[in-house]
């Protein structure tokens, strides 16, 4: 199991879709090590995770800012229940790794590509209007 990038999920700026298909990266370990079998890798993976959703959330929202992006609001209240239910799924690793490896790993892919389908790509034009692509 991996997901591969595709351009229909590109935002139109390189920095963010670079970013993206870093997280895809990250995904795809989670997918690795469940495919091999390697729980053990999981807190690694988890702490990787949750330091690279931190570096780019920030990043958009830098740009919210500097951009005045009507959609702020919304989009990092999103954030937050995304940095809220990976909190929930590191604390569940701790007592349970095997279910919540294949939990984890739908859960991203599921949010992944709706945020960026149904969120993101809301703010191309913004980003795009700003210099930003």
């Amino acid at each position: 199991m991996s997901i591969q990038w595709k351009d229909e999920y590109s935002v139109n700026v390189k920095l963010i879709d670079d970013q993206h298909k870093n997280f895809i990266k990250i995904l795809n370990k989670i997918y690795d090590s469940l495919d091999n079998m390697q729980s053990a890798n999981l807190n690694i993976i988890f702490i990787e995770l949750i330091s690279y959703i931190n570096y780019h959330f920030t990043t958009e929202e830098k740009y919210f800012e500097i951009f005045d992006y009507e959609g702020k609001t919304e989009h990092e209240a999103d954030h937050n229940k995304f940095r809220k239910k990976i909190n929930e799924l590191r604390q569940n690793f701790h007592e349970n790794k095997v279910a919540l490896t294949l939990d984890l790993a739908d859960y991203l892919e599921d949010w992944l590509l709706n945020h960026i389908n149904g969120m993101d790509k809301k703010y191309t034009k913004c980003f795009n209007d700003h210099g930003l692509s």
